[in-house]
């Protein structure tokens, strides 16, 4: 049985950049279809969760899902998207502006 649905065309465009970016940069993460994506950091989850809730980055520590150091993090709009590449400052990522 599915228990997510697959997200939007967008959404899902913004996620396989988002995931090209954690494979060029080494970053782990769980491949999703939904309108979110679990990654592990390089370094500091907890400082990045922490300046994530400051810059409005939809961030959930999965240390609540038995995943400690890794971080959920919601897709479901471009300023998602935008929040999430900026505060990785991921390579090859190109942040669009409203």
């Amino acid at each position: 049985m599915r228990w997510t649905l697959p997200c939007s065309p967008r959404t899902w465009g913004w996620l396989r950049e988002i995931m090209t970016a954690f494979n060029v940069s080494g970053i782990h993460y769980i491949p999703s279809v939904a309108n979110f994506i679990c990654f592990k950091p390089l370094y500091g989850s907890e400082s990045l969760l922490a300046h994530a809730r400051t810059n409005t980055t939809q961030v959930r520590d999965c240390a609540l899902f038995g995943m400690p150091g890794w971080i959920r993090a919601s897709i479901g709009h471009e300023s998602d998207r935008n929040s999430l590449l900026v505060l990785l400052r991921l390579p090859g990522t190109t942040v669009v502006e409203p």
